[in-house]
């Protein structure tokens, strides 16, 4: 739906680990090396001091590399499993995901209605904008709102499978378990004979067996 450089808290926390590990793993290595180096008067403390630079550097190259890498798989997951292939690539909203990294959650969300205004048949925006009420505006009833506006404008299939997800999640999360399982039933449905729709099946299956 959006690409967003470690905007939740989750991919923070994902990142902040790998970076420790990186940078525990390397930092060990570099003082055995430098220790190794300097017991047999190879090196002095100027050059022991250098090798774990080097080794800290090397972590930090390692934790970039490690999360791109990790994201652009992400990425592509999502382009095969939603059929993404066939519409154009999701913009860019450099200015509000700005605000939105300051935790101007607000100001950010106005400016989406600004754009929205002048673009009403952008979806990706609009996916957008429901993401942010209910991610850190905290208005899932008016996220709910915002996806079903943007179903009836009649999206092609990657985005209609966004907003059936999104939805499932929200209803879940949420605690409304009868909306959760209309949802269920629309996605099995509509997304019939593919993975997606086969698991959404099943999850109503299991709603059903533990409300009977």
């Amino acid at each position: 739906m959006k690409t967003r450089w470690v905007e939740h808290a989750g991919e923070r926390l994902q990142l902040t680990v790998a970076a420790l590990w990186a940078f525990g793993a390397c930092t060990v290595f570099a003082i055995m090396v430098s220790v190794y180096l300097f017991s047999t008067r190879q090196l002095g403390w100027l050059g022991a001091v250098g090798i774990l630079l080097i080794g800290w550097l090397l972590a930090a190259a390692i934790t970039y590399f490690a999360w791109t890498a990790s994201g652009v798989a992400g990425r592509a997951l999502v382009h095969t499993v939603t059929g993404a292939g066939n519409l154009p690539p999701a913009p860019s909203f450099s200015f509000q995901e700005s605000l939105i990294a300051r935790g101007s959650f607000a100001e950010a969300a106005q400016a989406f209605e600004v754009h929205l205004a002048a673009n009403p048949d952008d979806l990706h925006a609009r996916l957008a904008l429901a993401a942010l009420w209910r991610d850190h505006l905290h208005d899932p009833a008016t996220a709910e709102r915002m996806l079903l506006e943007t179903r009836q404008l009649v999206p092609p299939a990657g985005i209609e499978f966004a907003i059936g997800n999104a939805l499932i999640d929200l209803y879940h999360s949420s605690g409304q378990l009868g909306r959760e399982m209309a949802e269920l039933a629309r996605f099995a449905k509509r997304f019939a004979g593919t993975e997606a729709g086969n698991r959404a099946h099943a999850a109503l299956l299991r709603l059903k067996a533990r409300e009977s």
